[in-house]
């Protein structure tokens, strides 16, 4: 590594801690995501493992889709790098041209000091450091496959004495590609064309002089030239998980009581490479040299979910259920050569009305969970996400509304369709576009279907 920041990055890549709650089975994610409380859902295991025991059914469900959402790859890929280097050029002639001696604004001695370099240039090339600070600061671009099978079994009889359980298969498919500079430590030094002097240049355009030492290990436009402004990490991550599911549930006069734990098998596949970011990044390149099927390392742990659900049993009232979820109590990690992978656990809480008609859904997560990425500042998710489902006979339909407080893809929109039970499509859409685009920040695809007896 030549750059102190490739150092930084080589740390951060040490310790890895994801990953955000995720969504599995189309019927949450056409509500919003919400499902922590939901009752008609396949994949109660997933969203919290106490819903299995909800009521005397046998469900089998299957899923499968993908997610996309980024923020700030796009404005990286657009960024002008041979412009900012060609601006600094211009602004080192402004600034005292050649030398000992030299003319211009750079005035006696060649030094610089004391003298002002151009207003515009100058206002321009903080402009693009202030634009590059932000970029690196939250970054990544996600694509995310989660797919599944779920069957919980939980008839009357059963479910009244030994209790309820569920055998599920989970595959989720994270690819990610962010970056990590030490924008903040470096400086706006700039050098003559010929190299024999060295200016460091303020925000206000004051001049000063620097030297070649100063230039080559703080100066941006150095970094920039010489391809080591920042690095890139490009990460595919695949988790397969096999939980088993066990729930009881305490009957009361006028409530239930739920209480579900999930103990898991986890497997994981890691891969990670890093490239470095300048003037001659090409990032489309990048992405597309990116393949899913490239080496990966393998490792191995257990997980453990902890849920609970309350439901109201009133003689005129029924339906009402409140829901408790902690994923990944035991926060399970995984070793890859020089890198950990830690999955922290995940709290999130939920209520709905079940309604045979009409069914209403609100869940939120109670702390923030970090992403696959690693840029300058951790990122996070924390959602907050609401639907309706209208059930028919041989038809369902759900709409909802989803917020990401932790990041910037303005509200999503959900819906989706069941027909006969088995076949299932679910839709979300951000409503932020991109950088200079209508391209949505956030979209999500899901296919899948389930039944109930």
């Amino acid at each position: 590594m030549k750059k102190i920041s490739h150092l930084v990055f080589l740390g951060i890549l040490t310790q890895v801690n994801a990953l955000d709650f995720g969504a599995m089975g189309n019927t949450s994610i056409g509500m919003g995501g919400a499902g922590v409380a939901l009752q008609s859902s396949a994949f109660g295991a997933y969203y919290n493992p106490s819903l299995i025991s909800i009521d005397s059914k046998i469900r089998f469900g299957y899923t499968l889709g993908a997610r996309y959402q980024q923020r700030n790859i796009d404005r990286l890929a657009q960024f002008d790098f041979k412009g900012m280097i060609s601006n600094a050029n211009s602004l080192v002639q402004n600034a005292g041209g050649g030398g000992a001696g030299g003319g211009g604004a750079g005035g006696a001695g060649g030094g610089g000091s004391g003298a002002t370099a151009n207003k515009q240039n100058v206002e321009a090339l903080y402009k693009d450091i202030q634009d590059l600070g932000d970029i690196f600061s939250q970054n990544h671009l996600a694509i995310t496959s989660q797919n599944g099978i779920s069957l919980q079994i939980a008839p009357g009889g059963m479910r009244g004495s030994f209790g309820s359980l569920a055998i599920s298969y989970f595959a989720s498919f994270y690819a990610n590609i962010s970056g990590s500079s030490d924008i903040a430590n470096k400086q706006l030094i700039v050098k003559n064309g010929n190299g024999n002097n060295y200016y460091k240049v303020d925000s206000t355009g004051n001049v000063t002089s620097s030297d070649a030492t100063n230039y080559k290990n703080h100066s941006i436009i150095s970094a920039i030239d010489n391809n080591q402004l920042a690095s890139m990490a490009t990460t595919n991550l695949l988790l397969q998980e096999v939980p088993l599911t066990y729930a009881y549930t305490f009957f009361f006069e006028n409530s239930n009581l739920n209480l579900g734990i999930n103990l898991k098998y986890i497997n994981a596949l890691f891969y990670q490479q890093r490239v470095d970011i300048g003037k001659d990044t090409n990032l489309s390149k990048i992405t597309s040299d990116f393949k899913a099927n490239i080496p990966s390392k393998s490792a191995s742990n257990f997980g453990i979910d902890l849920g609970v659900s309350y439901q109201i049993d009133l003689p005129k009232f029924q339906g009402l259920t409140f829901g408790l979820v902690t994923k990944n109590i035991n926060y399970p990690s995984f070793k890859f050569d020089a890198t950990k992978l830690t999955i922290k656990p995940q709290y999130r809480l939920g209520i709905a009305y079940n309604n045979p008609l009409i069914t209403f859904a609100f869940d939120a997560d109670i702390l923030p969970n970090e992403m696959l990425g690693f840029s300058d500042e951790p990122q996070l998710s924390q959602m907050l996400a609401t639907g309706l489902k209208f059930d028919l006979k041989y038809l369902d339909m759900r709409v909802g509304v989803a917020k990401d407080i932790r990041q910037d893809n303005g509200f999503i929109f959900t819906t989706g369709i069941n027909i006969f039970g088995f076949f299932d499509l679910a839709f979300q859409i951000g409503t932020k576009g991109a950088y200079d685009s209508l391209m949505p920040r956030y979209m999500a695809l899901q296919l899948g279907g389930s039944f109930s007896f």
